[in-house]
């Protein structure tokens, strides 16, 4: 019969009394005391191990440089003041998980308002790095290797004003591309200039505003004449079929009066037949001399004014009429008046009008409308 009792806990040698005696006794016993000396509540055989209800921490609990398995959760307690200790993680005053490094810097917010606070966060793969650069108006710097730019790849880009609620202006590429191909801006130029860009996606500044458009910067047959347009016309129509003077000084045409605004290019001022009255009059002029054959020195007068300022007369008629027989007067078309003014930028007023050298001739014109054209 044995005379000790194994312990379930700790695998000792207990004594029976009355039954293990003498020395063997005092043997048992002190393997027991020996055992219980050195256990340390491990398995096997340390002793019952210790539960929660048994533990009463009050000071920090050290893992010597260990580290802490199997948790599945840790519960940390909202601190009531700033949280001091280095290399920690904490819940703080407001709620929210900070992280205080190994400096003292206890502000780095890990969580806010629910969600994981990145607004100061970079990324990082490899040499390449994303980031935030503080200032007034943060900029976020993505760089292949410290100091060297990198590119960025996504879809259009909104541009907005550094201000709140600001609205938007979306960049974005062709519809359809068929193949890639890049688009590269030019320097600065000296001067206002044109833009232009080659087939390579270049675009230049070659030509200042000041030197305007001309030969020497657009293609020849660049514009095609459907495309020009009439700087501006102004059509001044008589205002009765048929108009006649014997005026010795220059009298207006009723009707015969175009008012136009330039912009500093030619005009062309000249008269063309009314359609209005081709079926009634006819188009033109006709001078009667008013005296017998060979009177000399009588001559009509067409001028054509801009303003109050002659810019031109006509004596269509040629040499003073000797041999015009009076009743038979001399008939001329309307575009025997044609005249190329070249005025300042400016609006203006051209007329015509008509005088005779002799009080018994006589000057018409009939069906004809005054043109004036800036080239």
């Amino acid at each position: 019969m044995a005379n000790v009792i194994i312990t379930p806990n700790m695998g000792l040698p207990n004594p029976i009394p009355g039954i293990d005696t003498g020395p063997d006794y005092a043997f048992n016993l002190q393997s027991c005391i020996n055992q219980i000396d050195q256990h340390n509540h491990a398995a096997p055989n340390g002793g019952v191990q210790i539960n929660p209800t048994g533990i009463n921490l009050n000071s920090a609990l050290p893992f010597n440089g260990n580290p802490a398995t199997g948790l599945q959760a840790a519960v940390f307690a909202q601190q009531t003041l700033p949280f001091s200790t280095l290399n920690s993680i904490f819940v703080g005053t407001d709620g929210n998980l900070y992280f205080n490094d190994g400096i003292g810097d206890a502000s780095i917010k890990i969580t806010s308002g629910g969600s994981v606070n990145a607004t100061s966060s970079g990324i990082t793969s490899g040499t390449a790095t994303a980031s935030f650069v503080s200032s007034i108006t943060p900029v976020l710097v993505v760089d292949s290797a410290p100091t060297v730019p990198a590119n960025i790849q996504g879809g259009s880009i909104l541009l907005g004003n550094n201000v709140a609620n600001s609205k938007f202006l979306t960049l974005s590429p062709p519809g359809s591309m068929a193949n890639n191909f890049n688009i590269t801006l030019p320097t600065l130029p000296t001067a206002n200039s044109f833009m232009a860009m080659d087939q390579y996606g270049n675009i230049t500044n070659p030509v200042a505003v000041s030197q305007g458009i001309s030969s020497a910067n657009i293609a020849s047959g660049g514009v095609s004449r459907p495309n020009l347009v009439a700087v501006g016309q102004q059509i001044g129509n008589m205002t009765l079929p048929l108009f006649n003077t014997s005026s010795l000084t220059p009298v207006a045409v009723p009707g015969l009066s175009a008012t136009i605004t330039t912009t500093g290019r030619p005009v062309i001022i000249m008269l063309q037949p009314d359609p209005a009255y081709l079926t009634i009059t006819g188009s033109g002029f006709s001078y009667y001399n008013g005296g017998a054959p060979g009177t000399p020195g009588t001559y009509p007068y067409i001028g054509i004014f801009k303003n109050s300022t002659q810019l031109v007369y006509f004596l269509p008629f040629g040499e003073p009429l000797y041999t015009q027989a009076s009743g038979a007067p001399i008939v001329y078309p309307a575009s025997l008046i044609y005249y190329v003014d070249t005025p300042a930028a400016g609006t203006y007023t051209y007329t015509v009008r008509l005088a005779v050298s002799n009080s018994a001739a006589g000057l018409y014109v009939f069906g004809s409308s005054l043109v004036a054209y800036e080239l």
